[in-house]
């Protein structure tokens, strides 16, 4: 028996599309910058700065304590202290004229305390004369931000001088400029030094 017609029957083929291209991107593994060594900074308080002066006259020591203020007669020193609140500081007098300031924190507030105390014997009625001011002394410290072995650095630096049994620091003299460090186990050191602004430069 013959089929009087055919049915063609195409087979469904899903046509795929072919995976996207994908780009390949090397990875490069660069380090990250570092930043460049530098010495950490140390912050240097300044906590006394110690001055003299003179008035250029003689003083009446008893007449100073009966009649100042802020002053206390020291009759086995020979001297009179007296005090300011602003700058917070103390002036011990002599019969001679000469008087020496502690306490200030700068040298132009030390000399601003000291004219002040000029003006004082002024108003006592002494003649007095502001001359011959000169920073004496300054005193400054510091902390390291890391413990120091004070045997190892005596040991490896020919100035510094370490008596464990008399003071637990290092003593430690420099030239430029001229100052003593006290220096100790715990990073913290003292700084003396004759002016205010190379004090700065002394723990370097």
């Amino acid at each position: 028996m013959t089929t009087a017609g055919m049915t063609t029957t195409h087979s469904s083929h899903s046509e795929q599309e072919p995976p996207p291209t994908q780009t390949v991107v090397p990875i490069q593994n660069h380090a990250p910058p570092q930043p460049p060594a530098h010495d950490p900074e140390v912050d240097i308080i300044i906590n006394n700065v110690v001055c003299s002066f003179s008035v250029r006259c003689h003083l009446n020591l008893r007449q100073i304590a009966l009649n100042g203020v802020n002053v206390e007669y020291r009759r086995e020193n020979g001297m009179v202290t007296m005090k300011l609140r602003k700058p917070y500081t103390t002036a011990s007098i002599w019969s001679s004229g000469k008087i020496t300031c502690t306490g200030a924190t700068s040298e132009d507030q030390s000399k601003i305390a000291a004219r002040r105390y000029a003006r004082c014997l002024q108003r006592l009625g002494f003649k007095a004369r502001f001359t011959n001011f000169r920073v004496v002394n300054v005193l400054g410290t510091c902390s390291m931000p890391f413990a120091i072995r004070i045997l190892q650095f005596s040991e490896k630096h020919r100035a510094a001088e370490y008596e464990p049994e008399l003071h637990p620091g290092v003593t430690y003299r420099i030239t430029r400029p001229k100052a003593t460090l006290k220096i100790f186990s715990t990073g913290g050191i003292t700084v003396t030094e004759t002016r205010v602004f190379p004090i700065d430069n002394a723990s370097v």
